[in-house]
């Protein structure tokens, strides 16, 4: 007889709900899928005084990076961004961020180091981001 081995779920997204700390721990491979912006939803039980409840977790829902989190009679813990929860791989805090911030943030420093003014405006609830330039003035050689 083989030994089923328990599945490893080394990645943990927690949330502040009221005084509670709710967790939501996954595999590696779900975590990669949430960060490539696939729609997850994942149910977790918890406690909290002395009841057993369920908590819906749904990822990437509406809008990529986005994160809801409800409970057994329709209320809701959290309404966001997954950039807002505590994410821990391994048991260490690691930092996050949406591919599209991490885009333009990377546009960000390439313009900033070409001495192009310009601004953007950080992404919204529908992860929008605009970059402003100012009219072009022609190029000189």
């Amino acid at each position: 007889m083989t030994k089923r081995i328990k599945s490893v779920r080394p990645v943990e997204v927690q949330i502040e709900s009221g005084y509670e700390v709710l967790s939501c721990p996954m595999a590696m491979a779900t975590w990669r899928r949430i960060e490539a912006g696939q729609e997850i939803a994942r149910v977790e039980p918890y406690d909290d005084e002395g009841k057993r409840y369920t908590a819906v977790w749904t990822f990437n829902g509406l809008v990529a990076g986005s994160l809801y989190v409800s409970y057994d009679d329709g209320g809701v813990h959290f309404d966001g961004r997954l950039t807002q929860a505590r994410i821990l791989v391994n048991g260490e805090v690691v930092e996050w961020m949406h591919p599209m911030e991490r885009m333009v943030e990377r546009l960000d420093a390439k313009l900033r180091s070409g001495s192009v003014p310009f601004s953007v405006k950080k992404g919204s609830e529908e992860s929008v981001y605009v970059a402003t330039f100012p009219p072009s003035r022609g190029h000189k050689r």
